[in-house]
């Protein structure tokens, strides 16, 4: 199945592509003038693949042509760093916990902000990770669960949230 296509900054294409049994995952590097598919990575499951779209080129910066990418080989799903070939680079987040979002990745200062619950299952928190590793930074300080839309800049985000003790705000 096709699952999933998104364009590349270099003019590329992605494309997502699962066997029928949902247990095995394909990511495709595609060429549009030249027809070539090159397999950048594989994931496989005993019981099936979970689709996402947590699939993010780095655009600038020193890891320009890099991409990070969301897996659950782990048992959770976490981020992971890939180089341009599709070589895994190394792993951004780990734990008993899951990555819910990319909310934004800054490409120039190395760092990918995301939302998960790692304190709490039944909440969503901004974090910041950098891209040449190390722990991962909570940035919203209010329990609850966050949305969050983060500047172009990536200097500011706005930030709606709620939890069981208090309705929406922002």
């Amino acid at each position: 199945y096709l699952a999933r296509v998104q364009w590349l900054p270099d003019g590329s294409l992605t494309a997502q592509v699962e066997n029928r049994a949902q247990t095995q995952l394909r990511l495709l590097r595609l060429d549009p003038r030249t027809g070539r598919s090159t397999e950048l990575l594989r994931e496989s499951s005993d019981v099936w693949i979970n689709l996402h779209d947590l699939l993010r080129p780095i655009e600038d910066g020193p890891l320009a042509g890099h991409f990070v990418w969301a897996s659950e080989r782990s048992g959770f799903r976490h981020l992971y760093l890939h180089d341009a070939a599709g070589k895994l680079v190394r792993p951004l987040t780990g734990g008993a916990w899951q990555v819910d979002a990319i909310a934004a990745i800054d490409g120039p200062r190395g760092v990918v902000y995301f939302l998960a619950n790692r304190e709490h299952p039944s909440e969503q928190q901004l974090y910041a990770v950098p891209l040449a590793g190390g722990d991962p930074r909570r940035i919203t300080p209010e329990p609850g669960t966050h949305n969050v839309v983060i500047d172009h800049a990536k200097r500011r985000f706005v930030d709606v949230y709620s939890s069981t003790a208090a309705p929406p705000r922002m």
